[in-house]
């Protein structure tokens, strides 16, 4: 069956690597169409798709194996097949997810291109061959166990060119499955109704040369048709009759090197709930609530405007309120700033190994504050800026014993070149290094450069939005430091497009991080493009930037624009700021959308993963909303 989406409600429950103690798997319907997947060859990252957007992602196999699906217990929902044709081996797993091979035999010899299909019409599919060099098919009625030899085929036949590529269906819906060939050099398809030697029933043109095909039952009558991947534009081709003609529904997806798959994908059941009841924090005026965690240490600071005047901007203090058994119980709120005469703006919290470090601009001093927070101990370490300007947007990131600050300089206070300021404390924040700008150069923005760090032990991203000339738009740029911020390498343009990019995020887990940021046309946009960009080497390269929707921009202004980005340990998810829209990945490869947040969180500030199995989000506003905290359950 196809992977319905369930009202979207249930979207993150068929995630691929969903936290779920024990999925359970929903009753395939046998009228229900086939849907297409693509598989990675050189990961073996499995995408199962519903509809054209992506259901599920999880790794089975080696690099180099050969994909395939077939129904091999015989409940009428396909799962992964794979054939590795250096030895012959083949192994097969019996649910859509993650994990080592149910059944390993090995049948035929080393080259030989596997097929699967119920070619006896019982209702199981079994594993077969087809030898190229001979153009001849090997069929098999049973499945190999114990990783022994399957023996010699049933029966074999000869059909079609030596160079024609196999395929499988049931192409006149008899229920057994026959053979097919797809010539790519000239798109023509061949098939018959029955596994003899032959000419072909029925022969067609679907398709372009180079085209890779897949036959599946797209319209749920009980008779395959043909698709075709295209890796010129990485687009999936499905016609609903065998016939020549243009396809009948087309999607985007995936990369030139991936290769199709279809079959009946069952979906895993939604789980009873995505998120938990919404929890206010603080019942008052607050602002820029931001959210760290490492397991079962919740930190949340933010701007609080208690017993101040709310028309004044002046006297707001920086509160923090802790969660020592994953926010199940809170602490009550702590002033860590304690200035009521100075007001505190542009907050950020870390959480490493039970150690707490928030982080802010204090006006009227231009003064950074690092303030260290174990229990009820509080500690502060406070820089001058070495610029004389004053700090924009500081972020800090906690890994092990180190934390690593980095804010944005604004230079238009002094005329100055702006720079990125950065410091690292690598006694889990006892001490510092000296405050510094790392940076002069091409940051011609009135709001400084605005980055984001992200950090793996002594291996620190910086992202910041920076101008490569005086007049140009602002790029999104990256660096990296092996040796905890002592040295540090190239800038590389990520973005690079012309268009105005909003201040990025970034999120990682082990040697994969994550940047999103928003592009637009003019800072007055009412719909932004959420963009994102994947480094499997934690900032060593980068692959290229993705556009993966088109997001409310309304509302945010250009201090906001950023969107959250949270590592888990099962994936990676993107939430706008608007909230309408979450998006997951395993990888940060392809991306899924999934249901919003619950429905009453005002505005989207923060989240975070701590690589855990839950996201957690803080919203709120500077009004009588408060400060709100929700979980994910899923």
């Amino acid at each position: 069956m196809t992977l319905s989406l369930v009202a979207l409600s249930g979207l993150f429950g068929l995630f691929g690597l969903v936290g779920l103690a024990s999925p359970s798997v929903a009753e395939p319907s046998s009228d229900a169409p086939d849907s297409f997947g693509l598989v990675d060859p050189a990961s073996g990252m499995w995408h199962l798709f519903d509809g054209g957007v992506q259901v599920s992602a999880f790794y089975f196999g080696n690099p180099g194996d050969l994909p395939f699906t077939g129904d091999w217990n015989c409940d009428g929902v396909d799962t992964p097949g794979l054939y590795r044709q250096a030895d012959g081996f083949v192994y097969l797993r019996g649910s859509n997810t993650q994990g080592a091979a149910d059944i390993a035999f090995y049948f035929g010899d080393p080259g030989d291109v596997p097929i699967a299909g119920d070619f006896d019409a019982d209702g199981c599919d079994t594993v077969s061959i087809y030898r190229p060099s001979e153009a001849r098919f090997y069929i098999v009625n049973t499945l190999g166990l114990e990783d022994g030899g399957l023996g010699a085929a049933d029966y074999s036949f000869i059909f079609g060119n030596v160079g024609d590529k196999p395929f499988i269906g049931d192409f006149n819906g008899d229920g057994r499955d026959t053979v097919g060939l797809h010539r790519e050099s000239t798109g023509h398809v061949y098939y018959r109704n029955t596994n003899t030697s032959g000419i072909a029933d029925s022969e067609f043109v679907f398709g372009n040369p180079g085209d890779r095909f897949v036959a599946g039952d797209w319209t749920g009558t009980g008779a395959d048709a043909p698709g075709v991947f295209r890796p010129s534009n990485t687009t999936m081709y499905l016609r609903y009759e065998n016939s020549q003609g243009n396809a009948d529904e087309s999607w985007n997806a995936g990369q030139s090197t991936w290769l199709p798959v279809a079959g009946k994908f069952a979906s895993l059941s939604p789980p009873n709930t995505a998120w938990s009841q919404p929890l206010v924090l603080r019942d008052n005026r607050t602002g820029e609530p931001r959210v760290d965690s490492d397991g079962s240490l919740i930190s949340v600071a933010w701007q609080d405007w208690d017993g101040y005047d709310e028309s004044e901007s002046i006297g707001a203090e920086v509160f923090l309120r802790q969660s020592v058994d994953g926010g199940s119980t809170w602490e009550p709120p702590l002033d860590i700033s304690a200035t009521p005469s100075i007001s505190e703006w542009q907050v950020d919290v870390a959480v490493a190994d039970g150690v707490t470090m928030a982080t802010w601009y204090e006006g009227g001093t231009n003064d950074v504050l690092l303030t260290r927070v174990v229990g009820s101990e509080v500690s502060k370490t406070r820089f001058e800026n070495p610029t004389g300007n004053y700090t924009l947007a500081p972020r800090i990131v906690g890994t092990g014993d180190h934390f690593y600050y980095v804010s944005g300089d604004n230079a238009s206070a002094s005329g100055s070149i702006p720079y990125i300021l950065f410091a690292a404390s690598h006694d889990s924040g006892r001490t510092w290094t000296t405050l510094r700008g790392l940076s002069g150069g091409p940051f011609y923005e009135r709001w400084g450069s605005l980055p984001t760090v992200a950090a793996n032990g002594t291996n620190v991203i910086i992202l910041w939005r920076g101008r490569p000339e005086v007049f140009a738009n602002q790029d999104i740029y990256a660096t990296r430091s092996t040796d905890g911020g002592a040295t540090w390498g190239n800038k590389v343009d990520l973005s690079n497009t012309g268009g105005i990019e909003t201040p990025p995020e970034i999120a990682s887990r082990g040697s994969t991080a994550v940047a999103a940021w928003y592009r637009m046309n003019s800072h007055l946009d009412q719909e932004v493009v959420l963009v994102t960009a994947t480094s499997s080497d934690f900032g060593l390269s980068w692959g290229a930037p993705r556009d993966i929707a088109v997001v409310p921009g309304a509302g945010l202004d250009r201090s906001d624009r950023r969107p959250v980005v949270v590592a888990r340990s099962d994936r990676f998810e993107i939430i706008p700021q608007s909230g309408d829209l979450r998006f997951a990945s395993v990888d940060g490869a392809m991306w899924t959308v999934g249901p919003p947040p619950y429905g009453t969180l005002d505005r989207v500030r923060d989240g975070d993963g701590s690589a855990g199995p839950a996201t957690i989000l803080v919203g709120g506003t500077r009004n009588a909303d408060g400060l709100t905290i929700i979980e994910s359950l899923d």
